[in-house]
């Protein structure tokens, strides 16, 4: 079976960076055993190894054929929307970005034993040297003049040194000066307590001084595959006479390490091959996704005339797919003209209105199918709209995606690009945010789903509870599903090849005033603080930006919002309470998250690639 191709996404080539390095070195191990590896984008590579590049467009070619993308430990999400992917753990997770843990669809592999996550054997460490030894070594007679010198790292200020016994990251630009420098140093000083720049001292001969940053432990550097040979914890004169009786061992270590690096490249290489195999397997029997559409309508005829015919029309004949109109309160002819006219649709009967919340519930019940379509009875689907929205649900971490939904009555803005942010002391969900977004042709991650047209895998949908019944009748309960699933560290998506058109304000105008439909508007900003934010710092806000400013205006609507969301205080804070179990992510690292989206966003407006 012919093996697949290897897309690894890191920056520029950067003697600086060992965790760049290594992921470099990986694309050229891999091509020199025989494999297909690229470096994605456009990027600055070492021209001594074979790292060939492949162009944004070319690279999403060959992901839609399933090839195996590696990202680093720091790189958040699934930015490429990647089938198969490999997460090549680095540093430990969290440390310098992205996220702490991985979902199951992806294959882990760990840089030494110590970075192991639970659940992952021996056989998952790969280990791959980066240093040049052609630059970095030692004869055993350098004259050694400089008494030492002061590696920074990742540090902004380093006190109590000269400028000129300092090195950086960028500093000095090229290697074969940082060689000459170790090979005429007595002692190095770290306070990089993991870099690569120690071990390239060591063998020069140079013994360094780690000073510890609490970042790694003892152990942490002594159990690493290359050892602790030539090195110092703390600047004691013991552990230094022990770095200096040491050092020559570097060497040593360093040629052991790298007679294992074939066998493990071809460990790597099984794993991972294997690993794709069986994902392909896997989305072949998963492919098959049936569907069961939900309508909520009250007083709806005219529209349901004219989009339920275009609704069926244009669903794809190799779904199965049932559709379920939930009648609630209607006083038009709505169930006559569906049981004439479509008898297939089922029909689900309610006497007064129940509101958006439980008409969704009520038809999620009745469905039978994998995935949940919801549709405001004032939506136009267009061709093969479903088809781009389905093919999303491969990944195990999804839970829902929007298509691109268009109001033609309003210059055909888009409302599916939904950003986020803790702002005015509430959940900020909001759209129309990003300049030039309607411009994205390709997937994004979102902060939420938008009420008006959402799909959404029904057991997830079940699991989290559906939609909270107490944001009746009407907003914010989409942004309350879409945060109590991303608290569950699920994903959502923008698919923008999936275009619906919005006839917005056709259905609530009808059934609410204005005032009132503001009343339940403030009612639930409330409750969807008081149910899901558990930070105590965004509590805080929530009372000085938003409940003070809001009961101190002599508006009645606004008081009346207070007191009803206060009514619903016991049932919240109950919800409060099983919510905050179940999270798997913090408020921080939702509204983190939510930033890292706007920046994707606005690239992707661009057509700029997101890269780490």
């Amino acid at each position: 079976m012919q093996h697949k191709p290897y897309l690894i996404l890191v920056g520029d080539y950067f003697h600086g960076s060992a965790g760049v390095k290594v992921l470099h070195r990986l694309c050229h191990l891999l091509n020199e055993k025989g494999e297909k590896a690229y470096i994605y984008g456009d990027k600055k590579t070492n021209l001594n190894w074979q790292c060939p590049t492949i162009s944004v467009s070319q690279g999403k070619k060959l992901i839609e054929e399933g090839a195996i993308v590696i990202y680093p430990e720091a790189e958040q999400g699934n930015p490429l929307f990647a089938k198969n992917i490999v997460r090549y753990i680095l540093n430990k997770p969290g440390l310098i970005g992205g996220d702490k843990t991985y979902p199951d669809s992806e294959l882990l592999f760990a840089y030494v034993k110590q970075l192991l996550q639970p659940g992952m054997t021996q056989e998952r460490v790969l280990y791959i040297p980066v240093i040049d030894r052609e630059i970095f070594y030692s004869t055993g007679k350098e004259k050694r003049d400089i008494d030492y010198l002061v590696y920074v790292g990742r540090k902004d200020k380093i006190k109590g040194y000269s400028e000129k016994f300092k090195i950086y990251r960028h500093k000095p630009a090229k290697q074969e000066e940082l060689g000459n420098l170790f090979r005429r140093c007595k002692k190095l000083i770290s306070y990089d307590n993991f870099s690569v720049t120690i071990f390239e001292a060591t063998l020069c001969g140079c013994p360094v001084v780690i000073i510890p940053d609490g970042s790694r432990t003892r152990e942490d550097i002594e159990n690493q595959e290359i050892g602790f040979a030539g090195m110092a914890w703390g600047d004691s004169n013991e552990e230094f006479e022990k770095a200096q009786k040491t050092v020559h061992k570097s060497e040593e270590n360093l040629s052991s390490i790298e007679k294992e690096i074939g066998p493990a490249i071809y460990n790597f290489i099984k794993i991972s091959q294997e690993y794709a195999r069986k994902r392909d397997l896997y989305r072949i029997e998963k492919k098959k996704k049936s569907i069961s559409i939900i309508i909520p309508t009250l007083n709806n005829l005219s529209l349901l005339e004219t989009n339920i015919p275009i609704l069926i029309y244009n669903l794809p004949n190799d779904y199965e797919h049932e559709i379920i109109v939930v009648v609630n309160g209607t006083k038009d002819n709505t169930e006559e003209f569906l049981k004439v006219e479509f008898p297939q649709i089922k029909i689900i009967h309610f006497d007064a209105p129940i509101g958006f919340s439980k008409a969704c519930n009520a038809g999620a019940k009745e469905a039978k199918n994998d995935l949940l379509l919801f549709l405001n009875s004032d939506i136009k689907v267009t061709k093969n709209f479903l088809l781009k929205l389905v093919e999303h649900f491969t990944r195990d971490d999804l839970f829902g995606v929007s298509p691109k939904i268009l109001r033609p009555n309003q210059n055909m803005l888009n409302e599916s690009i939904i950003t986020g942010s803790f702002s005015g002391g509430i959940i900020s969900a909001e759209f129309n945010k990003i300049k030039d977004s309607e411009k994205i042709k390709t997937p994004v991650e979102i902060f939420g789903l938008c009420g008006a047209a959402m799909l959404i895998e029904r057991e997830k949908f079940k699991e989290i509870g559906g939609f909270d019944e107490a944001f009746t009748p009407c907003y914010y309960e989409e942004t309350d599903l879409s945060y109590r699933a991303l608290k569950r560290g699920w994903k959502i998506i923008y698919e923008p090849n999936s275009i619906v058109f919005h006839d917005h304000d056709q259905t609530i105008t009808k059934t609410l005033s204005k005032s009132k439909a503001m009343l339940s508007y403030r009612k639930n900003q409330y409750l969807s603080v008081w149910k899901n934010i558990t930070t105590p710092t965004l509590i805080i806000k929530h009372i000085l930006q938003m409940v003070i400013p809001k009961i101190l205006i002599p508006n009645t609507i606004e008081w009346k919002a207070f007191l009803s969301a206060l009514i619903q205080l016991p049932y919240i804070l109950k919800q409060r309470k099983k919510q905050k179990i179940l999270a798997k992510l913090t408020d921080k690292e939702i509204f983190n998250k939510a930033k890292t989206q706007i920046n994707d966003i606005r690239k992707a407006s661009k057509n700029e690639p997101r890269l780490s």
